[in-house]
């Protein structure tokens, strides 16, 4: 209700605050929750172990550590080798008719930028640099 949206937002309106909250409730409180629900999941499978399937017999799995989990994290190695690979070797696409990922042109680093452009907000001290006649000493 309203209540809820007062302390979400931080105030009566969308600002500064609303940025703040959202940004911590992303990169801490959702990390941390799925975090330790995974953690939890974990803990009950290590506990209770996992239910065999209907009409087998419960057999002997592996240890979690060191080997499912040496497994889990060289499966995930390969994938993110995987990934780097393609993004060094097929930059532009697959080079196949049609499936072509645009990129527009390329950027000149050197070139003025448009008139009217601002760096964003965690930019602007960088952009509007020292007064004029100060001196650092």
């Amino acid at each position: 209700g309203e209540w809820l949206m007062q302390v979400l937002r931080g105030g009566a309106d969308v600002s500064g605050n609303t940025l703040y909250r959202f940004f911590a409730l992303h990169v801490v409180i959702l990390p941390l929750a799925t975090f330790a629900v995974v953690g939890v999941h974990l803990l009950f499978i290590q506990r209770q172990g996992m239910a065999p399937p209907r009409g087998h017999a419960a057999s002997h799995g592996m240890r979690f550590f060191p080997d499912f989990a040496l497994r889990d994290v060289l499966l995930w190695l390969l994938c993110l080798l995987l990934l780097a690979s393609l993004a060094v070797f097929l930059p532009y696409g697959p080079r196949i008719p049609g499936v072509e990922w645009e990129l527009g042109r390329k950027a000149n680093p050197l070139a003025p930028a448009y008139p009217g452009i601002k760096p964003e907000w965690y930019f602007l001290w960088k952009d509007r640099g020292p007064p004029s006649g100060s001196s650092p000493c």
